[in-house]
């Protein structure tokens, strides 16, 4: 196994943030247009259920990749989380909170831009891991 280059990780992370964007921007579209036109409630409605759609299918796909210590850019550019305790896949829990870690500190005004910007300064160190890897003891490596 071969770790993966910081590109590499910020690439899928890039991938995984425009897939969202892409999925969600023809119902937000539709719910915009359906408010700007007078009494068109099918299209707001409609619009609305294509915007909810594609969040839970978004989160039911990225919670099935979880279980295999991957996400869906990391799956789309052959990356896997590995438990550095184990050497096996983080799995399930480990990957969630990999996941889910970073979400939670971004929503601290402030002080969550700047611990984002220091954990993508520590993708640059030797050995490519971030916060949350050096707090959950994983690591990224190319399959």
């Amino acid at each position: 196994m071969i770790g993966a280059s910081p590109l590499t990780r910020l690439v899928a992370r890039l991938l995984e943030g425009l897939l969202l964007i892409g999925a969600l921007l023809p119902g937000t579209v539709m719910t915009r247009l359906g408010r700007d036109i007078p009494g068109d409630v099918a299209l707001r409605m409609t619009g609305t259920g294509l915007v909810l759609a594609a969040l839970v299918s978004f989160l039911v796909f990225d919670l099935i990749l979880f279980c295999e210590g991957k996400s869906v850019g990391k799956k789309m550019l052959g990356l896997t989380v590995y438990d550095r305790a184990t050497g096996l896949p983080a799995g399930f829990l480990k990957t969630f909170m990999r996941e889910l870690l970073p979400n939670l500190i971004n929503c601290i005004p402030i002080a969550g831009a700047i611990v984002s910007f220091v954990d993508l300064l520590f993708i640059f160190s030797s050995d490519h891991r971030r916060l949350v890897d050096r707090t959950l003891d994983t690591v990224v490596l190319a399959d």
